[in-house]
């Protein structure tokens, strides 16, 4: 259906994107919750996110080195860096899984997410909560 000056050839009104909140619902329990919050919640560009590897993160220090410099986080983010590093140690021993570069947002094959990848795994998260679908990009937090 075209959508047309805010509304469709039916008058119905756009559907409304869901906010940062709602995505990390949908996207909570997932290898890409991490993902979410680190590119809606720290504002970090989408490319970092999913190009960061262990070697950038320090978890005791609860700091990141990204293209926009080191990053401070937050206790409950710095929390879920350490929630998916213990992931991905149990899911080495489970599945022998090692991959050549040391990623930080990985499938649960291990394997990095590609951005299309995790906008498309995104998307049917959303839908599956009865959310529109939408990108990581989209879950950015606006430049103040």
């Amino acid at each position: 259906m075209a959508w047309f000056g805010g509304r469709s050839r039916t008058g119905r009104e756009p559907p409304q994107a869901p906010g940062q909140p709602e995505v990390e619902r949908a996207t909570s329990g997932t290898p890409l919750h991490l993902a979410v919050v680190l590119v809606g919640r720290e504002g970090l560009p989408v490319s970092d996110v999913l190009h960061l590897t262990w070697d950038q993160v320090d978890l005791p220090s609860g700091t990141l080195l990204s293209s926009t410099g080191v990053s401070d986080l937050a206790e409950p983010v710095a929390e879920l860096l350490h929630a998916a590093a213990r992931r991905q140690r149990r899911q080495r021993r489970v599945l022998g899984t090692h991959t050549r570069r040391d990623y930080v947002i990985v499938d649960d094959e291990g394997s990095p997410y590609s951005q299309l990848g995790a906008d498309r795994a995104i998307s049917r998260l959303c839908e599956r909560a009865g959310l529109p679908a939408v990108s990581l990009a989209s879950t950015r937090a606006p430049l103040s």
